[in-house]
This record gives structure tokens, sequence and C-alpha cells, in this order.
């Protein structure tokens, strides 16, 4: 899917490249969700990859469609009211790993929007929300025992 994408990407078909951002962020999503098991010793690293991936594939999915089917448009009520529901939904529905891994993808997403044309209030909701979910995936760390 990814290299379908830069194929898309570099042609500059925004709108076709989201095609297999989608597709490779729902199934990495899915098999978090339904497929990986229990996280022990010997799934330590099958869950640290799968859910780093899921994470970055959350952002990229966010990414592509608003470089496909958004751009230079500004974040509306609808998009400030709905960022930290999804978000805050995403950071209290997983665990400290993909949590992690989304602050993460909120704080790049927020220094980007900093430097872009955005109101100044949107990099600082996805700055507090990076934060946020930073102090709540801090909360749920457990260590395998």
């Amino acid at each position: 899917m990814i290299a379908i994408w830069s194929v898309y990407w570099n042609k500059d078909r925004m709108d076709l490249s989201f095609v297999p951002v989608a597709i490779n962020s729902l199934s990495q999503l899915y098999y978090i969700a339904f497929v990986l098991p229990p996280r022990t010793k010997e799934t330590n690293l099958t869950h640290w990859n799968a859910k780093t991936f899921g994470g970055i594939g959350i952002m990229d999915f966010v990414h592509n469609a608003s470089g496909a089917f958004f751009t230079n448009v500004p974040p509306n009520t609808l998009t400030y009211a709905l960022t930290p529901v999804v978000a805050g939904g995403i950071l209290a529905s997983s665990d400290w790993v993909l949590g992690s891994c989304v602050s993460y993808c909120l704080g790049a997403l927020a220094l980007g929007q900093a430097a872009s044309s955005a109101p100044k209030s949107w990099p600082l909701l996805l700055g507090g929300l990076s934060v946020g979910g930073g102090l709540i995936s801090y909360l749920k760390y457990q260590p395998l025992k």
C-alpha cells in the first residue's frame, strides 16, 4: 500500500494517494484491535511494532485526507469539536504504547500547524491534546512482569 501511495503522491494525485493510506491505516488498526495476541514477553516486540505503525497510520490517515480533500482549508467548528473527542477516545481506549505514539503524532501535527497559516488556536489545541495524551499514556504504563 505504501508503494502505491508513493506513486500517486509523486504524481500529485492526493485523492488517489488517500486510498492506499486508508487501506493501510485501517488494516493496521484492525490488526491491533482484533488479531494481536495479548502482550507477553514473547509478543512484546510485535506489540511495539504493530502499535507504532498503527499510531503512525492514524496520523497518515489525517494528513493524507487533509492534503487530498481540504488543502488550504482552516479547521472549522466541527473539526475543533471532533478532534478532542476522537483523539480522547483513541487515547482512552488504547494502551500506553499506542497512546504514546498517538500523543507524539499530535505533537508533530501541532508543530507543523504552528508553522502554517492555520489559526493560532489550532496548534495549541493539538499541542494540548499531545501533552494530555502523554499524561494519559504515562498513567497507563505497565511494565511486563
